[in-house]
């Protein structure tokens, strides 16, 4: 017979037993908002007797874990992670051939040539034909969409520039240096160092993951730019691995293929000064002779097919003194402004460049020397003073009987000290 109910108002009015259900324990916090009813709209149903979704461990590369937790749709089933609509969040995580360029990324390749201007110096035509390549690739118009976004070989005598462009080519097109990965070939001089370019896993007990030299920057991140230096002397192995990599964009270590479609390769090869080409910058369409000296000259350290594999090959001639010293008012006016940031307004002379940069060495070993230079000659003193004068907000630097000087000057207008 049922049971009357105690709860209830009427007195005539029985209910069925009902089974004591378990408490829940409620968790609440000091800047939670009060609950509002559930509908059937705002909150996710499941049949009874399921089980809430669960967290699945996917391998990921390199024999760790993570975990992708599946999530619940408002029609009660469990979708994968990553499934359902489309979020601005996952858009970001596209790979970048396969999104559109945004404003910013736009405007920076149709304004290329000029951001390159203002950092590389007397190499106009070389950084007009570098910036058509990457322009066409990452619109996505490139003919063999499979290949790396660009492939540059840098030809010429030590001290040119070659590195700088890579750098400079990276800031303009990403906004910074960071995406660079540098190699030096000279250290793949054997064949056993060949296994370095890709990750291996090492059968222990616990295996252990050597990351490749190649393979681990691009997996990080798709649109890596490789600086490769000193092709001249790689194995002849190491030329074939890239021919390879360059004609099908991509490389096959012990975790699987790594896809460089993204990427962008500058490789370099020195010449002694006195072989460099002096006629035009790379292959001239004036004048055949120095395209066929110059092919001539690579054939005796770099495959044919490879030299056929590049987008570009340009060669950098050396570079004049003013041309030294406009570079060294660029890297130091960087500087410079840094240190505008940080309320402090330096000024240095033109007469100060002209005795830190001889003519002679210019001749002999172009830019090399510059940073060493800078650093000694300048901005060592220049840290010396600013140490012990530290409310110092405005500073002259000059030269006085070929001695660098500093002279505190008065601050600009609405400048205080520190």
């Amino acid at each position: 017979m049922p049971r009357r109910d105690s709860t209830s108002r009427s007195k005539g009015t029985t209910r069925p037993a009902v089974a004591p259900t378990k408490p829940t324990r409620k968790t609440t916090t000091s800047r939670s908002k009060p609950a509002r009813p559930a509908s059937s709209k705002d909150s996710p149903t499941r049949a009874p007797g399921t089980k809430p979704p669960t967290a699945r461990a996917q391998r990921a590369p390199g024999g760790t874990t993570r975990a992708t937790t599946p999530r619940a749709t408002p029609r009660g089933r469990a979708e994968p992670a990553g499934a359902g609509r489309r979020t601005k969040v996952a858009a970001r995580a596209l790979p970048p051939s396969k999104r559109r360029l945004t404003q910013v990324e736009a405007d920076r390749l149709l304004h290329l040539e000029d951001a390159l201007a203002g950092r590389i110096v007397g190499k106009r035509e070389a950084i007009e034909r570098i910036s058509r390549v990457i322009r066409v690739r990452l619109t996505q118009l490139d003919l063999r969409p499979e290949r790396p976004k660009g492939i540059f070989l840098l030809v010429g005598p030590h001290g040119v520039g070659k590195s700088e462009i890579a750098y400079a080519v990276t800031e303009a097109v990403y906004g910074s240096e960071e995406p660079v990965t540098l190699l030096d070939l000279g250290e793949f001089e054997d064949e056993e160092q060949l296994s370095r370019l890709g990750s291996v896993v090492i059968n222990t007990p616990e295996p252990v993951l050597v990351e490749g030299a190649l393979t681990t920057p691009v997996r990080q991140n798709p649109q890596t730019v490789f600086l490769l230096r000193g092709l001249e002397v790689a194995h002849p192995g190491l030329q074939r691995i890239l021919l390879s990599l360059f004609e099908r964009g991509s490389f096959e270590d012990m975790i699987g293929p790594a896809a460089f479609r993204d990427a962008i390769f500058f490789l370099t090869v020195t010449f002694r000064r006195e072989d460099s080409i002096p006629a035009g910058i790379g292959f001239s369409r004036a004048s055949r002779a120095p395209r066929e000296l110059l092919r001539e000259r690579l054939e005796r350290l770099v495959l044919p097919d490879l030299l056929d594999a590049f987008d570009d090959i340009v060669e950098l001639p050396a570079l004049t003194a003013e041309q030294v010293r406009k570079i060294a008012r660029y890297k130091v006016d960087k500087v410079l402004a840094r240190m505008q940031r940080q309320k402090k307004a330096i000024a240095v002379d033109e007469a100060v460049f002209e005795s830190l940069i001889p003519d002679d060495l210019c001749r002999t070993q172009g830019a090399a020397f510059l940073n060493r230079t800078l650093e000694d000659r300048l901005f060592n003193p220049l840290a010396r003073y600013l140490l012990s004068h530290r409310k110092s907000a405005a500073l002259q630097v000059g030269l006085e009987s070929g001695q660098v000087t500093i002279h505190e000057i008065a601050a600009p207008r609405g400048r205080r000290p520190r």
